[in-house]
């Protein structure tokens, strides 16, 4: 997987360790944790810091000019750091009945510093699924439904709920009865997702597949890092499903 790296600077480099000197007790001197990040599709990103008594948000823009980021910790303490790209951090922890899950890429982890200066790698992870759907024989919406509605950043661990989101046809073809669609979907933790075809005209759904458990069987991994992509082709008439996997392309920034 080709990855996107970039060093994001502080100016707080200058100013962090002022006041303690090299030959004093340096145990209750603040250190620096800069932060090396890559992952994601887009230039900004989120930052949040939680614990021993601070709670900072910041947005960053990333910029390859820049060489580091920077944040001052009190030593020996914890902290809660989690960062997304694509959404916000609270943006797709509680879908709404209908919403798509947004295209989150994100991070969290527990940090704390016992020396001067830490470096801290990180990466963002994909955590929304493109499901493309290529119909022929009929159409009709299509509506997808699961038991998870969300993802939470700061603890890395998605929301059960029902997630419920239709979609219409993006592009016809010039051969008739040939429809493809498109639905974001939160990442999975069973085979409870349904594919549901609703009439156009009267909403009410007249087919219904075990999509979740098709894509099981096809040997679809929801515990990636980043998930894949997916292409479900549906012959109508035929009752025929068939899944391929498209390799996530990461865009070079």
């Amino acid at each position: 997987m080709n990855r996107c790296r970039f060093i994001l600077f502080s100016a707080l480099v200058c100013s962090a360790l002022s006041g303690c000197s090299v030959k004093s007790d340096r145990s209750n001197c603040p250190s620096l944790l800069y932060l090396s990040v890559w992952g994601g599709e887009q230039s900004d990103c989120e930052l949040s810091v939680q614990g021993a008594g601070m709670d900072k948000q910041l947005h960053l823009f990333r910029n390859k000019a820049a060489d580091r980021f920077g944040i001052e910790l009190n030593r020996n303490e914890e902290y809660l750091l989690a960062l997304s790209s694509g959404a916000g951090l609270r943006q797709a922890e509680n879908l709404e009945l209908g919403e798509e899950m947004p295209e989150l890429y994100s991070y969290s982890r527990i940090v704390s510093c016992d020396s001067d200066v830490r470096e801290l790698d990180v990466e963002l992870h994909k955590e929304f699924c493109r499901l493309y759907f290529h119909l022929q024989g009929v159409d009709c919406r299509l509506r997808v439904r699961g038991n998870v509605c969300g993802f939470d950043v700061f603890h890395s661990r998605l929301v059960l709920g029902l997630f419920c989101h239709e979609s219409h046809p993006l592009i016809s073809s010039s051969e008739e009865g040939n429809y493809q669609y498109m639905v974001r979907i939160p990442r999975q933790i069973d085979d409870s997702l349904m594919l549901e075809f609703l009439g156009n005209e009267d909403g009410e759904v007249f087919q219904s597949f075990k999509l979740g458990k098709l894509l099981m069987e096809m040997g679809v991994d929801w515990t990636k890092p980043d998930l894949d992509d997916l292409h479900v082709s549906i012959d109508y008439f035929n009752s025929e499903l068939v899944v391929s996997v498209q390799t996530w392309q990461k865009i070079e920034l």
